[in-house]
């Protein structure tokens, strides 16, 4: 037989190739015979176990190395918490908050729904942003009926049968200390009195004035202040806490608001036949008497003062000639020698 010189293994000896490595078994192969194969067989192995024992030694340094890791991996582990034992407590942990979280839901139910109920309340409430004209003066008749030193009038006129009309005018009262923004508030009342409000401070505050109904009082008619000037925010917050949101809503649905105020032009920018047909009324105002004469207004011009001028001529009866002038002020008055006398502010009096 033949031995294959690479491997060792017994060939026939007719075999050209080794039947277990097929390495070419030339005639240089040597022919044993089965001992002596034998022989050579474990001198190879013997031979081929001495060639690499490096090999053999860097396995083992590759398994000595991967134990290594593994064994730092564990410690790493068990340090940061993550090994078996700790994971069983984490989670362990970690069922408690659940129970927790139902509870923190049912306080968060209860805290939400007490939220809702307070949104509602302040939808329900009155705001001074959105108060309306004919809620505000439902709201200060209302607070003033409660805090107002004569009151009643005007909160009795809104609530009764007959029109509940709040006039808006201009504030052109001298007895009226407070002009506010130069409007005035008037309720239609049934009484012999009246009542009415400024609003001042950009409209923040309110004025109440009660109209004296007192006949015998040789100043009757003057009005006096019947409350102190409390803002819109204090009526408010106070038909708020007193639960009146829906009596004053349901009072200001009949309210009309009807505006007579004036229209007032820049009585320093007048133009010439404005100017006349301004003194000529005041003529007419003042002088009764004259009123159906024969009138025209003549303009003169600007005098020294940069005040322009205006002659009323009376053609029946000349003496009653008048000059008039718009000041710097923009009002008109009436030349008396060489005085000038105010006798009108508006040119739509």
């Amino acid at each position: 037989m033949k031995i294959c010189p690479k491997c060792g293994a017994e060939n026939k000896e007719n075999s050209k190739f080794c039947i277990k490595c097929g390495t070419s078994l030339d005639q240089s192969s040597v022919s044993y015979t089965r001992e002596e194969a034998k022989k050579v067989q474990v001198q190879q192995k013997q031979s081929d176990s001495g060639k690499n024992p490096k090999k053999k030694s860097s396995r083992w340094l590759i398994v000595i190395l991967i134990v290594i890791i593994l064994v730092l991996l564990f410690i790493i582990g068990c340090a940061l918490g993550k090994s078996p034992n700790s994971s069983s407590s984490s989670s362990s942990t970690k069922k408690t908050p659940v129970k927790q979280s139902s509870v923190l839901t049912q306080q968060q139910k209860q805290a939400a729904q007490s939220k809702q109920q307070n949104n509602t309340n302040n939808q329900n409430n009155l705001s001074v942003k959105g108060l309306t004209p004919q809620q505000t003066a439902t709201a200060i008749a209302y607070y003033e009926q409660k805090n107002g030193v004569q009151s009643g009038l005007a909160w009795d006129s809104l609530q009764g049968n007959a029109q509940r009309t709040v006039t808006l005018n201009n504030d052109d009262s001298e007895n009226i200390p407070n002009k506010g923004a130069g409007v005035s508030y008037s309720f239609d009342t049934q009484s012999g009195g009246g009542c009415e409000y400024v609003l001042t401070d950009n409209g923040q505050s309110v004025t109440f004035y009660v109209l004296s109904a007192d006949l015998t009082d040789p100043d009757s008619g003057v009005q006096v202040q019947s409350s102190d000037s409390p803002s819109l925010q204090t009526i408010v917050n106070y038909i708020n806490q007193q639960n009146a949101v829906q009596t004053v809503r349901n009072v200001a649905q009949g309210v009309k608001i009807v505006d007579n105020r004036k229209q007032k032009l820049d009585t320093k920018n007048l133009t010439k036949q404005q100017l006349k047909d301004w003194a000529i009324q005041t003529f007419k105002n003042t002088y009764s008497d004259s009123a159906n004469d024969d009138l025209s207004a003549e303009y003169l011009g600007l005098d020294s003062d940069s005040d322009a001028e205006v002659i009323v001529h009376d053609h029946d009866n000349s003496d009653m000639d008048t000059t008039y002038r718009v000041n710097s002020d923009g009002a008109l008055q009436e030349q008396d020698g060489s005085d000038w006398t105010t006798v009108s502010t508006s040119f739509n009096e």
